[in-house]
């Protein structure tokens, strides 16, 4: 069992490391290999067993990736531009969930994540509430209840725009994806609840 997590977590590994979509560039967060490893671990049947996998599926997780490395990113830059503990909480509660995740998806393309004609369009799926270049320097930029403000309105966007891509794959013939929707729906919904909260 450890060599079969040992073999994804390296291929996982490689393909956040290289990620790379056309037309865009994204902050790329400090996800190691414990990361990679313990969420391969936490999430082992979401992501062994898989092998049959439809179009849409596949460019879900394409698009996901970059979705979660964005909301990483984001959740990365709190510890040092907020003392704001709700905040703080939030923001670890966020890269702990969505790091393993990103290693799940990437264990199902087996690292081949750096092809996707059409930059954030492809197939009727957009990436819904990501932060545009300029929004996410002026996050990383501010301080304080600043930070705060942006933080938590930004990343409410973010999340109810990964709720709604997660809709393509809760009908998914694949059970372990359809499996892995659902707890991206039920995660982030409850995050969502938090947000909202410290707004």
């Amino acid at each position: 069992m450890m060599k079969t997590h040992s073999k994804l977590a390296a291929v996982a590994l490689m393909a956040v490391g290289s990620l790379t979509l056309s037309g865009c560039s994204l902050p790329i967060p400090n996800i190691g290999i414990s990361d990679i490893q313990a969420g391969v671990e936490d999430l082992q049947n979401l992501a062994e067993g898989a092998t049959q996998f439809s179009e849409s599926d596949l460019m879900y997780a394409q698009m996901m990736i970059p979705h979660h490395e964005q909301a990483v990113a984001m959740a990365e830059l709190a510890p040092t531009r907020t003392s704001n503990a709700d905040v703080l909480a939030i923001a670890k509660k966020i890269k702990s969930a969505q790091a393993p995740e990103i290693a799940v998806m990437a264990a199902w393309l087996g690292g081949e994540v750096s092809e996707l004609a059409g930059g954030h369009e492809g197939h009727g799926m957009e990436m819904k509430g990501m932060l545009t270049g300029a929004q996410f320097d002026e996050l990383k930029n501010s301080v304080d209840a600043k930070f705060d403000e942006l933080f938590v309105k930004g990343m409410i966007a973010h999340h109810e725009g990964a709720i709604e891509m997660t809709k393509s794959i809760l009908k998914s013939e694949n059970v372990i994806v359809r499996k892995f929707g659902e707890k991206v729906v039920k995660d982030q919904t409850a995050e969502l609840k938090t947000l909202e909260a410290i707004l």
